[in-house]
């Protein structure tokens, strides 16, 4: 059973608590107390490569996510399919959280204002993913009984 008590979702919320605290307290400092680079021209390249490279790290994310719920699908025993969960869930929280970075980089150091509702975005799709119960219970693929 998957509950507060077994101490494997609390600290998995914990943790992804965590990154979204830092994502979005970086985000901030930066956007209250660091004044941004005045370019008079923004560099092209960067302006269309680094929002294609931030998709592709969240789909990237989604895609070695799933590979490890298929993974986890073969697996018997509920140890194992909780190592598992756990370790699919950082990989796809470390892309969100490089996507968030990126679009963070390209924002504030770079001068690309269309990032700045990249960062938004950004750190609303990492926030979405909050690891509940009833969302582990679902990605699992177990009930309560197990």
């Amino acid at each position: 059973m998957i509950n507060q008590q077994t101490g494997y979702l609390k600290p998995l919320q914990m943790l992804f608590s965590a990154l979204l605290i830092g994502l979005t307290m970086a985000s901030t400092v930066l956007y209250f107390f660091i004044e941004r680079p005045k370019s008079e021209q923004s560099d092209v390249l960067l302006t269309n490569i680094l929002p294609s490279v931030m998709l592709s790290m969240v789909v990237l994310g989604y895609f070695l996510f799933n590979m490890r719920l298929k993974a986890m699908a073969e697996e018997t025993e509920l140890d194992a399919k909780k190592a598992l969960y756990r370790s699919a869930s950082l990989v796809k929280w470390a892309m969100f959280e490089g996507a968030t970075m990126l679009a963070l980089i390209g924002y504030f150091f770079l001068d690309i204002d269309a990032l700045l509702l990249g960062l938004v975005a950004s750190l609303a799709h990492f926030a979405i993913h909050f690891p509940s119960r009833q969302r582990v219970l679902r990605e699992l693929a177990i009930d309560d009984i197990d």
